[in-house]
């Protein structure tokens, strides 16, 4: 879905906190099942955790991004901004439009990045459409 954004995967998760290296992020493998059918029941840090694994102590980005989605779904408001940054990259213009949706959501939660980061993607699409009307 999202294989353009590999590199933005591993920033956001940097920027969600999750610092150190990869092995710090690492689940064993008997309590990702447990991780998931909490994830999948709601549990928004299940999710995340999910997320920061497979994104970085695994490198499986497909997997990460589901586990992000599902996070955002869950109500966390980093994952909200880090999905929404993400499909905002898209080449795909459903994506971009999706990427809005969850920015908006992270910014009516208080995320000041998501604001911001809507500023400037209003800004860049006026100045865009000032250039194709000369």
């Amino acid at each position: 879905m999202i294989g353009s954004m590999m590199g933005f995967i591993s920033l956001l998760t940097l920027m969600a906190g999750a610092i150190g290296d990869g092995h710090s992020l690492e689940i064993p493998e008997g309590d990702i099942e447990v991780l998931k059918l909490a994830a999948l029941g709601g549990e928004s840090s299940a999710a995340k955790r999910l997320y920061e694994h497979y994104s970085v102590a695994s490198v499986q980005y497909e997997e990460g991004n589901k586990w992000l989605r599902i996070c955002a779904e869950n109500g966390d408001v980093v994952c909200e901004y880090n999905y929404g940054f993400i499909l905002t990259k898209s080449a795909e213009s459903e994506e971009r439009v999706r990427g809005k949706y969850w920015l908006n959501e992270a910014a009516k939660h208080g995320n000041n990045r998501a604001v911001e980061y809507l500023r400037e993607l209003d800004t860049g699409h006026k100045k865009g459409r000032a250039k194709r009307a000369k």
